[in-house]
């Protein structure tokens, strides 16, 4: 992917991935493979590369962390499964039920 379709779709990991961690619970993880899933259920595995950037960008932001064995772990260095999660950003991105009111 290149250019405006790459762009196009790491914006629609971020959601994708945005979207899984907001229906968890504030310490709950997803698999990157669950926000590829949702981008294309038949195509999933061609959507990783995209939910790696996107999670990148969100981990950069403050917004999620990645995980490997509970613990954190920078991103771009991670081999292996990983896992995301709510980051201390997150709060600021998605306002909590008492700050909505």
């Amino acid at each position: 992917m290149q250019g405006v379709e790459h762009d196009a779709a790491r914006l629609e990991a971020s959601l994708a991935i945005l979207a899984a961690l907001g229906r968890r619970a504030a310490s709950a993880s997803i698999c990157p493979s669950e926000a590829a899933r949702a981008c294309s259920a038949e195509h999933w595995r061609g959507w990783l590369a995209a939910v790696r950037a996107a999670a990148l960008e969100l981990e950069a932001r403050g917004v999620l962390r990645v995980t490997q064995r509970g613990r954190t772990v920078e991103g771009r260095r991670a081999r292996g499964p990983v896992r995301y999660v709510r980051g201390p950003a997150w709060r600021h991105l998605v306002p909590s039920e008492e700050e909505r009111s």
